[in-house]
């Protein structure tokens, strides 16, 4: 959706990668540094500029066009703690929900 100068445009992605995703937060879409501009259940938002446009690559996408997705490091390591957290035996990591945040003292 184009704004003005800017183009607000939204990409699909696994609840796994989505959940790594927070608003303001860092993406890379085929490698280029994004900031998030929203985040849904399975899809996440960003905002490209005119500058983004003619520096990279990412003018040329189409509509279901398929995209490497890399999110931040951050959200590996916190998303790694809480199942960590949530699993102690060790044996696997157990599903993050709000349930299971609430039962951890989380909420």
């Amino acid at each position: 959706i184009r704004k003005g100068d800017r183009w607000d445009v939204t990409f699909r992605a696994e609840a796994s990668v989505v959940g790594e995703l927070v608003a303001k937060g860092s993406v890379a879409v085929d490698g280029v540094s994004l900031t998030v501009a929203g985040v849904a259940s399975d899809s996440f938002r960003v905002a490209l500029i005119p500058t983004t446009l003619a520096e990279t690559t990412l003018a040329n996408l189409a509509v279901a066009d398929r995209v490497n997705i890399e999110t931040d490091v951050i959200g590996k390591y916190v998303r790694r703690y809480l199942q960590q957290l949530l699993a102690p035996d060790g044996d696997s990591p157990a599903g993050l929900s709000l349930e299971s945040l609430r039962d951890a003292g989380f909420c």
